[in-house]
Formats: structure tokens, C-alpha cells, sequence
């Protein structure tokens, strides 16, 4: 009985979810509906899902009945805006008693799947700020404003599109889900497979092969899941095992994976959600994400490529049997067309300059076409079914995650106190710059440890870049990198760290010391930020000769990071040696010219004292060799 009740749910789920994959693919390709419509219908869809996945688990009748109650309240508030679209617009402001009724609904549904999807932590900062907008009055100081009814909440929250159907929605809408379908077929068809196999192929005969392996498949492949749990699970389950047999320390292990897998957010083309979001809150085209992304990217990827070659050389690790890695001439002639779907990604957002839904609408048919071509007879209609599924499951943490981050976004905008907030951050670093930064530091990675990062970053776009942006004079691309990077590396940072955790949980051993490892080994990425503030060439902004110089200085700087994290360079590092190269790696991608020539003598001082000390070493052994 129980069986076939589940299986009329996952009927009714794959239902639901072709019918989203259906309306997204055609909205893309044929034109979006107006903006209330379009993301009231998107969240329909993923409203549906949740509820029929809480009904499939629910232990008792009661509890069956709540989630069926519930969700008929919020599909009938949302068939409710459908219904009478035209009539809202006219009498705009003057609400009815079902308006009332419908809206409150609706807020109190997506509060709901919010928790049932990601805890309590984002509900609870809605809740605050809802009874925030109620008590305006009674509050002291910079928090007190005049107070708003709930008619004037529920307007603002339900009826426009400054609240729950706002611009994190309509990036949802628009977007991500269609890069979540993308990703979704990427891992059906093998692609996802074929870029682990590369990395494998390309560095698994290379001294502590699979931690390499581990960071450049993450580099190469990017985010398919937008999850950095998901991220670390996928790529963690191969390679942390085949780390340790080599030798590497279990926390190492699966820091390494953690830290790779956050770093898949912010690796162009295909970045986290929270990308998406950003282009649209600021009004650029995503391509500039992409770009300003890139150099801070190759700095995070080849730091953590040489502080895993720095380890393997201090602990003299070995390599993988030639038998566990495959030729990778034998892979790029028998499966080279899995590289289409990001080949042709990159190349249409990046050279073309289309929009991301057009993308995504074109990748998603060309990794469909790869995949029928590539598993003939493996990958039919049951594949593309299942993949569809996987992706609307995926989906629901940022559908849910973004209505609810609208209600705060909303409730910020009608009250004011974006400026106020960001007046009051000005006053408390006293108008210092650095130190307001550090205080959005501490505020994104504290907020990111409870919510995922898209509604992490928007939270703290609308509060705390206004202010960046204000003090410092830095553009906005800047001010808005900054708190995404902080949002994202919230992953790994203990006490609260998911991704850790999850590599942890692999690995079988301390995810507290995981996560500690993780944030050692991405220590260049807390400190590029800062960097990037006042030195715009690291965001692909300036001219040509800078942006080239800058680069080049930023692959020093990556290595220069790596061997003060790890202690290793040439040889072992002395205390002293490892903070002048923690120093040198900072001060060379500064925009002082002098501070770089400082930074890149040093480099090349303890280069060369280092190479002198390890011919003295070898010199030695060889002589001991002799006289045994």
C-alpha cells in the first residue's frame, strides 16, 4: 500500500517537474510572460514539488493534511494574481479582503517551505523583519521609522514585484533554473564524468595525483549543481579515497575537496547562483560577472593546485599506478565531444555576449544532442525524465531561498533602512575603509553560516555594499564581488561549514579540523577581496598592459601564497621565510608599483636562498650515501 501511495507521489512529482521544464524552455525561447506572471508560476512549481515531497515522507495522516492544506492556500494565491493580473494593476494599492487573505497566505507558505527546505536560520531573519516593519514606532534611534499596516506590507510583499516576486525570484525565473536543467543533463549524459577523467588523466601521474586531481576537475567543470555540498559529494567520493591510500593526512584530504568544490562558485563561466542574482541586482550583463570573476578565480585554483604539489613534496608523496588513470589522448578522441556544452556555453556568453537565458536554452539542446550521440542506447527518454527531475529537486533550495530573501529585500526597501544600515556601518568603522570591510567580512561569513549564498549575498548587497561603495569610492562590481567571495567561502569556515562537513563525513574524520584545513588552504581568497577593492585590473577592469601584468603577477602571488600556507617552496621553509612569502604575495598584487617590486624581490630572494640550501641538502645526503 505504502509503495504504491510513493509512487503515485513520484509520479505526480516528474509530472510537475516536465511541466516546469516545459514552461521554462518555452518562456526562454519564446519570450517571458509579464515579470509577476512569469515568477508567480515559477514559484508555483516549486511550491507543488516541496509539498509533494513532504507528503511522500510524512510519517502520519496529520501531517499530510497540513502540506496538502498548504498547498492549496499557496496555489490558489498564486492562481489568485493570475486570475485577476489586470484588475491588481488598476486598482493598484486599494486592496480587497482576498487580497489580504491570499497575501498573507502566501507569506506564511513560503516561511514554510523555507524551513522545510533549509531550516529555520532565513525564516526566522523574515519573521524579524516583518515584525520589524510593525514596530517601526516603538524603536529607538536609526531603527525607528513610522510603521506600516498590513495592508501596506502585503502590497508591498504579495502584489509587486519588490517583495516575494522580486528581482532574486526573477532571477530564478529567468536563469538559474535553466543552468540547473543544464547541469542536470551535463552529469545524465557523462560530461560530468569526462571532466573528472581529464583532470585524471591530465595531472593523476603527478606527484599527490588526486589531490590535484580533486582541485582541477572542480576548475575545469565549475558549479554543475549549485550546491557546494552536492559539488563535494560528487567529486569527493572518487578522489578523497585515492588521497589518503596515497598518503595524504584525512583532513587534508577532504579539506582539499571542500575548499575546491566552494572555489566551483566563483570559477566562470558557469558560477553559483548567487552570480546570477548579482548581475541582475546591479544591472549588468552576466558576461561581466564572468570577466570581472576571472583573475581572482586562477588566483584561487592555482594557489590550491600548488599548495596540494607543495604537500606532496613535503610529505614525498608518490603517484597514482599508471593503471588507475587513463591516456588522455585516448579520452579527448573517444569523448571529446562532452567539452561541446561548456565550449559552446563560454563561447556564446562570453564571445556572442547573449543573455543567459538564451544560453541556456541552446546548451541545454547541444549537451541533449551529446548525450544521445555519446551514450547511444544508454540515454533516452528515461535519462532526459530522471535528469529533469534531478534539476526541479535541485532548484527548490533557490526558489525557496529567494522568495523568502525577497520578503526581507522588500520589507528593507519600504522601511529604509538599507541606507540607514549602511549609515550606521560607515559611522562604526569611523570612516575607515578597511575596517568597514572587515565588518562586512565578519557580517557575510556569519550570515553564510546559516543560509545558503544566494540569499547571503542578497541580504548583504542591499545592507552593506551601498556603503563600501560610498566610503572607498569603489565601483559597484567591486563592492558586490566582495561580500559574493565572502558569502561563498561561509562554506567552509567552522563552526558552522557544510562543505566541510560533507568532505568530512567521506573522509571519516574531524569536520571541525576540516574546516580549519579548508580555510588555511583558501586563505588566499580572504585576502584577494581586499585586494581587488582598490587594484581593479584583478576584476578585468583597466587596460589591456595592466590586466595582462596583473595577471602574471597574480600566478606569482598564487605560489607565493601556497608555499607560506603549506611551509615548503624549494625546500622547507624557515618561520621567517613563510611570513615574507605570506607578505610578498600580498603587497605584489597591490596597485603600488613600488610595493610590487618589493613583493617580487623577496619572492625571488627566497627563491634563490632556497635553491642554495637544497643544493647544500642534497650535496650532503649524497656524501652520507657514500660513507654508509
Amino acid at each position: 500500500m505504502k509503495s504504491n501511495e510513493n509512487r503515485i507521489y513520484e509520479i505526480m512529482i516528474i509530472v510537475v517537474s516536465l511541466a516546469m521544464a516545459i514552461f521554462h524552455i518555452y518562456t526562454a525561447t519564446f519570450g517571458v510572460l509579464t515579470a509577476l506572471l512569469q515568477r508567480s508560476i515559477h514559484l508555483g512549481f516549486g511550491l507543488t514539488i516541496i509539498y509533494l515531497l513532504a507528503m511522500r515522507e510524512a510519517k502520519s495522516i496529520i501531517n499530510k493534511i497540513i502540506s496538502l492544506i498548504a498547498l492549496i492556500f499557496g496555489l490558489a494565491a498564486i492562481f489568485y494574481l493570475g486570475f485577476n493580473f489586470e484588475s491588481l494593476t488598476i486598482r493598484f494599492g486599494q486592496l480587497t479582503f482576498f487580497d489580504i487573505l491570499f497575501g498573507t497566505a502566501l507569506i506564511l507558505v513560503v516561511l514554510d517551505v523555507t524551513r522545510r527546505v533549509l531550516g529555520w536560520t532565513l525564516p526566522t531573519i523574515a519573521i524579524f523583519f516583518l515584525v520589524y516593519a510593525f514596530i517601526g514606532p516603538y524603536l529607538p534611534g536609526i531603527l525607528e521609522h513610522r510603521g506600516y499596516s498590513l495592508n501596506r506590507i502585503i502590497n508591498q510583499l504579495y502584489l509587486t514585484t519588490t517583495g516575494i516576486f522580486g528581482v532574486p525570484m526573477g532571477v530564478s525565473a529567468n536563469y538559474i533554473f535553466l543552468f540547473m536543467l543544464m547541469g542536470g543533463f551535463l552529469v545524465a549524459t557523462g560530461a560530468g564524468d569526462f571532466y573528472i577523467d581529464i583532470a585524471n588523466a591530465a595531472f593523476g601521474r603527478s606527484r599527490g595525483g588526486p589531490g590535484k586531481v580533486a582541485v582541477m576537475a572542480r576548475a575545469l567543470f565549475g558549479t554543475n549543481s549549485g550546491s557546494g555540498v552536492a559539488n563535494v559529494v560528487s567529486t569527493g567520493a572518487v578522489t578523497i579515497p585515492l588521497m589518503k591510500r596515497l598518503g595524504y593526512e584525512d583532513d587534508f584530504s577532504s579539506a582539499i575537496v571542500a575548499a575546491a568544490s566552494t572555489g566551483g562558485q566563483i570559477m566562470p563561466p558557469v558560477m553559483g547562483s548567487a552570480a546570477f542574482v548579482m548581475a541582475e541586482f546591479m544591472g549588468v550583463p552576466y558576461y561581466e560577472v564572468v570577466k570581472a570573476a576571472f583573475i581572482t578565480a586562477a588566483i584561487y585554483f592555482i594557489s590550491m593546485y600548488m599548495t596540494v604539489h607543495f604537500e606532496a613534496v613535503r610529505l614525498n608523496l608518490g603517484t597514482i599506478r599508471s593503471e588507475e588513470t587513463l591516456k588522455l589522448k585516448e579520452i579527448l578522441r573517444s569523448r571529446w565531444f562532452y567539452s561541446l556544452p561548456l565550449v559552446v556555453l563560454t563561447i556564446l556568453l562570453i564571445a556572442f555576449k547573449w543573455t543567459p537565458m538564451k544560453v541556456g536554452v541552446y546548451t541545454i539542446a547541444v549537451t541533449i544532442g551529446v548525450g544521445l550521440w555519446g551514450k547511444r542506447g544508454e540515454f533516452g527518454v528515461k535519462e532526459i525524465i530522471d535528469a529533469i527531475k534531478k534539476s526541479a529537486k535541485t532548484s527548490l533550495i533557490v526558489i525557496s531561498s529567494c522568495a523568502t530573501a525577497g520578503i526581507v529585500i522588500g520589507i528593507i526597501s519600504l522601511t529604509g533602512l538599507g541606507l540607514k544600515f549602511s549609515s550606521l556601518m560607515i559611522a562604526g568603522s569611523g570612516g575607515s575603509m578597511y575596517l568597514l570591510l572587515i565588518l562586512v567580512m565578519l557580517s557575510s561569513v556569519v550570515l553564510g553560516m546559516g543560509l545558503s549564498t544566494t540569499p547571503a549575498y542578497l541580504i548583504l548587497a542591499v545592507l552593506a555594499a551601498p556603503a563600501i561603495e560610498k566610503i572607498g569610492g569603489v565601483s559597484t562590481m567591486a563592492a558586490h564581488m566582495f561580500v559574493f567571495y565572502f558569502g561563498c567561502l561561509s562554506l567552509i569556515t567552522p563552526p558552522v561549514a557544510t562543505a566541510s562537513y560533507a568532505a568530512a563525513g567521506i573522509a571519516g574524520c574531524n569536520p571541525i579540523k576540516t574546516g580549519i584545513t579548508a580555510t588555511r588552504i583558501a586563505l588566499p581568497a580572504f585576502i584577494v577581496p581586499y585586494l581587488f577593492v582598490s587594484n581593479q585590473a584583478l576584476l578585468f577592469q583597466g587596460t589591456l598592459f595592466n590586466i595582462a601584468v596583473t595577471m602574471i603577477l597574480a600566478i606569482v602571488s598564487a605560489i607565493a601564497f601556497s608555499a607560506a600556507i603549506v611551509g615548503w617552496f624549494v625546500t622547507e621553509t624557515t618561520i621567517y621565510e613563510r611570513i615574507l612569502l605570506f607578505v610578498a604575495a600580498i603587497v605584489m598584487i597591490d596597485q603600488n608599483i613600488i610595493t610590487t617590486l618589493i613583493g617580487l624581490i623577496v619572492f625571488g630572494v627566497i627563491a634563490l636562498i632556497q635553491s642554495k640550501r637544497k643544493g647544500v641538502l642534497n650535496s650532503k645526503e649524497k656524501q652520507s650515501l657514500k660513507e654508509a
